[in-house]
């Protein structure tokens, strides 16, 4: 049996790799997610200018093997890093904010929701039930 979601079809064998067993693992995965985004901006920029892993670590004044483990996804990018590439590389990072259509419809349903619960009285609810 497969997964069909508007024309993909996921194998079972593959299901696992897009689920999560909790919030804190789909936290970690879209955190990791966005240092891979960061990551493979510095990279392109490392490839313009040829600068290898142990140049770009000497340029931000840390290892080369810190700098691998953030490549590698065992270490997650932070400002302090991102704002060392940005002197170093002579590059800025500009952070751009895209609302996902469904977070957008969700967060106005559960607005929705609380604007029209918070409108309506609970007592006169309790007393129309009763009657």
């Amino acid at each position: 049996m497969s997964i069909k979601s508007n024309n993909i079809v996921i194998n079972p064998e593959y299901e696992s790799l897009f689920s999560f067993e909790n919030e804190a693992e789909r936290t970690e995965h879209n955190a990791q997610m966005i240092s891979y985004k960061v990551l493979s901006e510095i990279e392109k920029v490392c490839n313009e200018k040829n600068i290898n892993k142990q140049k770009l670590a000497a340029m931000v004044g840390t290892s080369k093997s810190y700098i691998t483990q953030l490549f590698r996804g065992t270490k997650s990018i932070n400002t302090h890093i991102m704002e060392k590439f940005e002197d170093a590389l002579n590059i800025s990072f500009e952070i751009k904010v895209k609302l996902n259509e469904e977070s957008y419809s969700d967060f106005l349903g559960k607005q929705l929701s609380l604007d029209i619960l918070s409108s309506v009285d609970l007592n006169d609810l309790i007393a129309k039930k009763e009657s």
